[in-house]
């Protein structure tokens, strides 16, 4: 399974008819955060790089602010590998986990949401 189907629940967020978060989309930013503060360099607990596509990772914030903050302004763009929250990335695979084909699909769905 690729990384964007594993983690196709980042840009998923709003049920049909904006009905609310999708469950999906609530369990995967919770498996986000736990990932995140287990990270030796979030072991304060305290703050971790925010995400969102308002603050991309430029940001530090509490947990709370950056669930709040990835339900508000999605992910940022192409964050399918964490690696400012300590994941590798796999060799062969640029900074965003993208490839040209895979950039366009994303294209489209952006402009199809």
């Amino acid at each position: 399974m690729d990384i964007r189907s594993y983690r196709h629940w980042m840009y998923d967020r709003i049920l049909p008819n904006r009905a609310g978060f999708a469950p999906h989309f609530l369990e995967g930013v919770r498996e986000f955060v736990q990932f995140a503060y287990k990270q030796p360099q979030y072991a304060n607990g305290k703050e971790i790089w925010c995400p969102c596509s308002k603050d991309q990772n430029k940001k530090l914030m509490t947990l709370d602010h950056v669930v709040e903050h990835i339900s508000k302004y999605v992910f940022m763009i192409d964050y399918w590998y964490w690696t400012t929250h300590g994941e590798s990335k796999p060799v062969g695979v640029d900074v965003h986990g993208t490839s040209s084909s895979n950039s366009a699909f994303l294209s489209n769905e952006r402009h199809n949401t």
